[in-house]
């Protein structure tokens, strides 16, 4: 639905519980808008890598956000060709229930998979797209790519370009929330990897600017906005433990509200999770840490091609003329 479709579905709300006399004037950005006829759920697509799977035992952020909405009233579908979270050579962790899931309560539909990058997501977004027609997607992809020694921000950019292009063309009205790239303890490890993780963000944040149209608007979410710490909110510097996945949800569930009228900014303070709920990986369970990198690189020969394009971006020409 678009942004102006939802805030004029609010005003109709409120209007019809209030007397004529206290009859708000419109706001220019609803003025005139014509409200989304009722065609279903408001269908919402998280997109991403590791982040948003998330591994055997983890509620995931996914979760936080979903529950958030129901209790809102939100009639939402999470959609998605995906509806798991990846088990680690077999083991689950020992909180996880059958689903793999600390809680399998929610909708759990997701388009997601450890590894990705957005190289490699370009180039399936648009059938995916056009399968799961979906409202609103919420993009959360750009580390994976980050994490090659030779990555270029500029190159990544043009890789989101690329993705949010193919999946207009499957979805023109097709909403987009964008999740900036997390901190991470690289970053604080690696200051030509925080060099380029802020240049890539900042470069996401201009893209939204330029890209988003009435028909398909497109935003960012700042999560590192929420105290999101490396030491404190993942479990090896990246994947986010329990506090981490709520601040991810909090961030994305305020983006949700104040830019497309969906559901209310999450509560705060947040929740206390308590000691409980810390969840561990199963004693035996492959390193998260280690394994993940081995799945990134056994990415596949779609991802090494892609990577070969990329490379050969940089080099001469057959003249000798170095392209752009």
């Amino acid at each position: 639905m678009p942004v102006r479709g939802r805030l004029v579905h609010r005003l109709l709300v409120a209007l019809l519980a209030c007397p004529l006399s206290c009859l708000p004037a419109l706001p220019a950005s609803a003025a005139g808008a014509a409200p989304r006829a009722d065609t279903g759920p408001y269908r919402i697509m998280p997109a991403g890598d590791s982040i948003t799977q998330g591994e055997a035992g983890d509620r995931t952020w996914r979760y936080h956000l979903w529950t958030h909405l129901a209790e809102h009233g939100e009639d939402v579908e999470f959609v998605g060709p995906h509806d798991e979270t990846l088990e680690w050579g077999g083991f689950m962790n020992n909180d996880a229930g059958a689903s793999g899931y600390h809680d399998p309560d929610f909708d759990r539909d997701h388009n997601s998979q450890w590894g990705r990058t957005v190289a490699e997501a370009k180039t399936t977004i648009e059938g995916t797209v056009d399968a799961y027609r979906p409202d609103l997607i919420i993009v959360q992809l750009g580390v994976n790519d980050l994490f090659w020694p030779d990555a270029d921000p500029s190159l990544i950019e043009q890789d989101m370009r690329d993705y949010l292009a193919a999946a207009r063309r499957a979805g023109p009205d097709a909403e987009f929330a964008i999740v900036e790239v997390l901190p991470t303890r690289q970053a604080g490890d690696d200051p030509e990897f925080a060099a380029r993780a802020d240049d890539f963000n900042r470069r996401l944040r201009g893209l939204a600017a330029e890209l988003s149209t009435e028909e398909s608007s497109i935003v960012t979410v700042d999560v590192a906005a929420e105290g999101f710490a490396p030491d404190g909110d993942t479990k090896d510097g990246t994947h986010p433990d329990p506090s981490g996945e709520l601040k991810i949800a909090a961030a994305v569930s305020d983006t949700l509200d104040e830019e497309f009228a969906l559901g209310a900014r999450f509560p705060r303070p947040l929740p206390d999770l308590g000691e409980d709920e810390q969840d561990a990986p199963a004693e035996g369970a492959a390193s998260p840490a280690v394994l993940g990198g081995a799945l990134v690189l056994a990415g596949g020969a779609t991802l090494a091609l892609v990577l070969l394009a990329r490379r050969r971006r940089r080099e001469t020409d057959p003249d000798g003329a170095e392209t752009a």
